[in-house]
């Protein structure tokens, strides 16, 4: 049965393998004043959009990594690539440095009609609102030893034990912890431009979202000490085990899916995204034109020259309830024939827990939390000429909680070139009717009766 077991968790370490590269959710996108309701999920400050209305129709970002595996680059030529019996020993590499070993894989859809809407004096859009919906999973492994990854790379038998001896080894694996969350979120954003004197801008925004929790699961321990004898016999010794699942990771139907869901096993609960920008902008007057004998300022334009983001996302957690048989343990037993165990599923595995008390003993049932991915936000954004630009960004994803059952993304550092302009071309300047008759109307003749006595205004454009 163990055999089972490794064999499945070293698939699922060649599938981070053949599609480790990094797709951050809108990891481009974010990068342009163009991104419209979708980069709500990135910096809630949407303020002084180029958009006086935006909706978005559906939008998916997907990522996948690993630190551990990596794969050829001449894999991605060969035309046999999935008819090779050798694709482990053939493509795939290991990273041996020594370090732990993590993988993360992360899905977020923004689902269709997310819209947001902009208004304000003078034609402006210095105040914005938002309503967005999200559907996200998140699965993270951190804090592999090199050693077990290995082991789980090669499967339990004699060829794992000739590349990384552990049968009879006294094996310790600090801070492993294994956490997943499927969740949806409905969010309502109101953004602000709250300063606007000379070339100084600062604009902020705030979210408040409804968390539904579809599913959840997360294993972690500080300190795991165990054995192996003759690869299906497992020692456990003085480790403690936080662990816990919602009911749909251990119902093996699908047909009472959407019921394990919406039960109330895992109430609503509730979010916020908050964000600033401050943009400098020298040149911004470059941008104004004369209408109606007023003075605007184009839209569909950037008008800094730099600009800096801040923004916290994901302040929150999500609550489940745990089946009647799933605790957290204390884990202390010698001789474990785990190949006669009767473990074949997530439901047998909690079972067959709790029917040894006195070598699994709980220490907590009940309903559990794990945290939303909260992540810092950084960039500064450098417009270099006309709508060519550089963005360098960062995310920052600390894991706070304390039993490490927290979902989280990749800490990341982004440099990326841009070229925003509008499309199709053509100008943003609203011209009225009053203002083309007073610029163009002639200078001799009877005079309008709607104008008699109104000095001609004119039509000054902005140079570009």
């Amino acid at each position: 049965m163990i055999h089972y077991y490794f064999k499945k968790f070293a698939f699922i370490a060649v599938l981070f393998v053949c599609l480790s590269s990094r797709a951050q959710v809108n990891e481009v996108l974010k990068a342009s004043q163009f991104g419209g309701v979708t980069n709500v999920s990135y910096n809630p400050a949407i303020a002084d959009n180029p958009f006086k209305f935006d909706m978005n129709l559906v939008s998916l970002g997907f990522g996948l990594e690993n630190n551990y595996i990596g794969l050829d680059t001449k894999t991605l030529t060969n035309h046999n690539l999935f008819n090779d019996p050798n694709f482990q020993s053939d493509h795939l590499t290991e990273r041996l440095n020594g370090n732990a070993k993590k993988a993360f894989m992360g899905l977020q859809v923004q689902g269709p009609l997310s819209f947001m809407f902009g208004w304000g004096k003078d034609k402006s859009n210095k105040n914005a609102i938002a309503v967005a919906w999200h559907m996200n999973s998140i699965f993270n492994i951190d804090g592999v030893s090199q050693q077990f990854a290995r082991i789980a790379y090669y499967g339990i038998g004699s060829k794992a034990d000739s590349i990384q001896p552990f049968n009879y080894q006294s094996l310790k694996n600090q801070n492993f912890s294994a956490t997943g969350l499927a969740w949806a979120d409905f969010g309502a954003t109101y953004s602000r431009v709250l300063f606007d004197q000379g070339p100084h801008m600062i604009k902020a925004g705030v979210t408040g979202k409804f968390i539904f929790g579809i599913a959840g699961v997360f294993i972690s321990s500080k300190n795991i000490d165990y054995k192996f004898r003759n690869y299906d016999t497992l020692d456990i010794n003085h480790s403690d085990i936080s662990y816990g699942h919602s009911t749909v990771i251990s119902n093996n139907s699908t047909q009472n899916l959407f019921q394990n869901i919406m039960n109330g096993k895992s109430p609503v609960s509730f979010a916020a995204d908050l964000g600033i920008v401050y943009e400098w902008r020298p040149n911004k007057d470059k941008y104004k034109y004369t209408s109606d004998c007023k003075e605007w300022y184009l839209q569909s334009v950037n008008k800094y020259k730099l600009a800096i983001g801040f923004s916290v996302i994901d302040i929150g957690r999500v609550k489940f309830a745990r089946p009647g048989d799933v605790s957290s343990y204390s884990a202390d037993i010698q001789g474990w024939d785990i190949k006669h165990s009767g473990i074949t599923s997530v439901a047998s595995f909690d079972s067959v827990l709790a029917s040894k008390p006195a070598n699994f003993k709980a220490t907590e049932s009940g309903t559990f939390k794990i945290w939303l991915p909260t992540r810092f936000n950084i960039f500064v954004d450098y417009e270099i000429w006309k709508g060519l630009g550089a963005n360098l960004s960062a995310t920052i994803s600390p894991v706070f909680a304390s039993e490490a059952n927290q979902v989280h993304y990749p800490t990341s550092v982004s440099l990326t070139p841009r070229y925003d302009w509008k499309w199709p071309p053509g100008d943003d300047r609203d011209i009225s009717p009053h203002t083309l008759w007073s610029a163009y109307r002639p200078k001799s003749g009877p005079a309008d009766r709607n104008y008699r006595g109104r000095a001609p205004c004119a039509l000054l454009l902005p140079h570009r």
